[in-house]
């Protein structure tokens, strides 16, 4: 429920489940929204540009709950920016 209430917060309504491959990679999960021109990349805020969508990409975790921390964690390090 903590992830949840976080991505509610932030306007967040999407968690992805990357799988590269048959190796097992424990970053996985990443939380955020879908965005960017062509709507193919997961990030912490709306961007309209590839370079932005880059810059705010959403980081992965072993776990929804702490991709969810670490993409709020990013998002409030790029309001500092």
């Amino acid at each position: 429920m903590i992830a949840e209430w976080i991505m509610d917060c932030m306007g967040w309504t999407d968690v992805w489940y990357a799988h590269p491959g048959p190796w097992r990679t424990p970053k996985r999960w990443h939380a955020g929204i879908w965005t960017g021109p062509q709507l193919d990349l997961i990030c912490v805020r709306r961007c309209d540009t590839n370079a932005e969508a880059e810059r705010c990409l959403s980081p992965g975790a072993s776990t929804i709950l702490g991709a969810v921390l670490a993409a709020y964690c990013k998002a409030r390090e790029l309001e500092g920016l």
